[in-house]
Order: structure tokens, then C-alpha cells, then sequence
């Protein structure tokens, strides 16, 4: 295992229904360890499995739930993502 942090920011949070709505889809994809997210910071925080779980699977699963999403780490953007699948 691979356990890997990521802040994503969110976009497309209107109100404090919302990220429950985006931590319940994310807890259903398989590689997520954990998630927590907020509405005043418009972002969220997955931990995850990186042998599981690639970035175009979490993005899938983001726009699923209605809002976009930018990655960072170290407080810096990420923009080039390995879109590879997991092998398992």
C-alpha cells in the first residue's frame, strides 16, 4: 500500500449540503482511504491507496457528485497526473 494525501479544491460548493454529498461518493470508490471536506475552504482532503486509486478515477468520481476539481501537494498545484489505471 501506498497511502498518498491530496488536497483537492472543489469547485461548485454552494452550501453545507454539499460536502457530505461528495464525501459519500468518494468513500464508494475503491482506494480511498479517507476523505474529509469543507464548504468555507472548498476543498477536500483524500487519503488514498496510490496502487489503487489513480487521479482520473477520483476526478471521475468528483465530477459524478456535480462540482470540479484542482489537485495540490505541498501547496502546490498538480497539473501533469499519471491517468494510468490500477492494475489490480
Amino acid at each position: 500500500m501506498i497511502k498518498t494525501k491530496i488536497i483537492a479544491k472543489i469547485e461548485g460548493m454552494y452550501c453545507s449540503a454539499c460536502p457530505p454529498k461528495l464525501i459519500e461518493m468518494l468513500e464508494k470508490v475503491d482506494g480511498v482511504l479517507a476523505v474529509t471536506a469543507s464548504f468555507q475552504a472548498t476543498e477536500a482532503e483524500v487519503i488514498y491507496d496510490a496502487n489503487l486509486l489513480s487521479y482520473k478515477r477520483l476526478t471521475n468520481a468528483v465530477k459524478r457528485a456535480g462540482f470540479t476539481v484542482s489537485y495540490y501537494a505541498n501547496n502546490e498545484r498538480i497539473s501533469d497526473f499519471d491517468e494510468k489505471e490500477s492494475v489490480n
